[in-house]
């Protein structure tokens, strides 16, 4: 993609909350229906096809969402709240410059995808298979296309999340454990500045915003437009396996062995990493408890735990990657979860009756009787550490030494109060949490995160 001057107008338009027509004279005229707005509410690809639509609207104060949704308060009425007041429907480069400090872009219509077999390394005499990917894409539409070259990318796992976000934060995935993040696989980028400027960023031009748009949080220097990304193989094989377990009976015995097991599993993810597994380890307790299929809640943890090992043939890579945007139907929820990185030190080398009460006291949530959960996603390892020097951007240094990305939920929010108040509150939980038991400590070196959902 090439960086045209000079710039010109874009189309723009004036916001129109799509559940707008869920109220009373549709004020902002909104073209859907309001019936249809109802039934995909909670389908994240439909949100995406909605230009001034999110996910998770509690984060515009619930301004403009359908009766029967999460957030919907009686008398409240439809409103622009958080919402930009204008949206630029970007078609061209040049139209980019035009929403600087004042509207949304939507980027969507940028998707061509193209594959370049030796593409030219800046800089350096070498050459490697590439794709070049407008930033309108998904991940869907990318695995789609890559597939049909029989190759593969480091990408997120949900086909409806785009590449401009996943990538800029680092991007965690499938196949990040074996090839490193996401941000790692980036040759080059074309980003249009927060000054209008139109620039191509590699390890030879413009090295800084290079390296900052690698990790570095989307959207934070300006509007990448389009990616250049290292394609992989496809995997030959692949052997998967897992199992559950939970207490066999409300007795203290069988309480203390459900988590005595659940440490012996999180203590042996480093060895399992090393060996070639990813995959997934959930602990849940109280009623959260009888997502395994229970009628009852257990005493203790349950867990599930699922591992795949690489190779793997084309058909199954894509019972991973294929494309399902209506798989991903938890938009228009709330959750607040905390995350952190955690390394062979946090995992492994420390004595096991200690691990035992870190999870313990990780599993505690604001709601006794609800319970929580508690997910390492096995998304570090080999792949992250063995990275390249050169190849690694801005992303935080702590992926290099991390084996699993871990996150818990614990805080209750009130769906139908003010929004920032409610956040603030949950928040307010987890900080509180945090002085009050060690676990917090357990990663004392590791930087700690909050992800909000």
């Amino acid at each position: 993609m090439g960086c045209i001057e000079p710039f010109h107008r874009g189309s723009s338009d004036q916001t129109a909350p799509v559940a707008s027509s869920c109220y009373p004279g549709n004020p902002f005229d909104s073209p859907e229906k309001c019936t249809s707005v109802q039934d995909k509410w909670s389908y994240a690809a439909l949100h995406a096809a909605w230009p001034e639509s999110i996910d998770f609207p509690i984060y515009t104060n619930n301004s403009c969402v359908p009766k029967g949704a999460t957030g919907y308060v009686g008398g409240k009425g439809c409103s622009i709240g958080g919402l930009p007041q204008y949206i630029v429907n970007a078609t061209t480069v040049e139209h980019v410059s035009t929403g600087a400090f004042a509207l949304s872009i939507w980027t969507r219509n940028f998707k061509h995808i193209e594959r370049r077999h030796a593409w030219q390394w800046p800089g350096r005499n070498e050459t490697d298979d590439v794709v070049v990917c407008g930033s309108g894409n998904n991940w869907g539409s990318v695995y789609t296309a890559v597939h049909r070259m029989r190759r593969t990318v480091v990408g997120g796992e949900d086909a409806t999340v785009g590449l401009g976000g996943l990538i800029q934060n680092g991007g965690h995935g499938f196949l990040s454990s074996h090839h490193g993040l996401a941000s790692d696989q980036v040759y080059q980028v074309t980003v249009v500045t927060t000054d209008g400027r139109c620039l191509v960023a590699n390890s030879v031009e413009n090295k800084g915003l290079f390296w900052a748009v690698r990790g570095g949080g989307g959207g934070q220097y300006g509007v990448v437009m389009e990616f250049i990304l290292k394609t992989h193989p496809v995997p030959a094989n692949v052997v998967m396996g897992g199992f559950s377990f939970y207490a066999a009976d409300s007795s203290n015995t069988s309480e203390t062995a459900s988590w005595n097991a659940l440490s012996e599993v999180v203590s042996s993810i480093p060895d399992l990493m090393d060996g070639g597994l990813n995959g997934n380890i959930t602990a849940y307790t109280k009623t959260r408890s009888m997502a395994l299929g229970l009628k009852e809640a257990p005493p203790g943890v349950a867990a599930v735990i699922g591992f795949v090992g690489l190779n793997m043939t084309i058909d199954q890579l894509l019972v991973f990657c294929k494309p399902e945007p209506l798989s991903s139907n938890s938009a228009g929820a709330v959750s607040l979860m905390t995350s952190r990185l955690m390394g062979r030190r946090e995992l492994s080398d420390i004595a096991r009756n200690d691990l035992t009460e870190y999870l313990q006291q990780a599993l505690v949530s604001e709601n006794p009787e609800a319970g929580t959960m508690l997910l390492f996603g096995l998304q570090g390892g080999r792949g992250p550490a063995h990275v390249p020097t050169h190849m690694r951007g801005s992303v935080l240094s702590a992926w290099r030494t991390a084996y699993a990305h871990v996150f818990t939920l614990g805080a209750s929010i009130n769906t139908t109060s003010d929004a920032s108040e409610s956040l603030s509150a949950a928040a307010d939980h987890i900080n509180f949490m945090k002085a009050l038991f060690p676990f917090h400590s357990f990663a004392q070196t590791l930087t700690i995160y909050k992800i909000y959902q």
